[in-house]
């Protein structure tokens, strides 16, 4: 019996949900990790732009086919905005933080 439930196709959908979620969350909590460490000095602040970028590259991909502004929910907006937040922080990193003289 557990056997059929455990091979049913929502419990994979579910397992690969969870999947996505977590590379998603690794992403975005590397991609404020190498913006915000060590701001000043940081030499892998041009990866967490990268990464900011293919974040929001990942908002744009799984953002709904219908084009109407009506037809999306609050929900695809506030995930959108989520994946936007860290290439805004690159931003103020490189407008904020004053150059090193090195």
């Amino acid at each position: 019996m557990y056997l059929i439930l455990l091979l049913s196709e929502d419990y994979f959908s579910g397992i690969i949900g969870l999947f996505k979620t977590a590379i998603v969350i690794c992403l975005y909590a590397l991609a404020l990790f190498f913006l915000l460490h060590n701001r000043r000095t940081s030499e892998l602040k041009p990866l967490g732009v990268g990464l900011a970028l293919l974040l929001v590259y990942i908002g744009f991909h799984t953002w709904p086919d219908t084009y109407s502004w009506e037809g999306h929910p609050f929900g695809d907006y506030f995930f959108f905005f989520f994946l936007c937040i860290p290439l805004m922080v690159a931003s103020l990193v490189y407008a904020v933080t004053p150059k090193s003289e090195e």
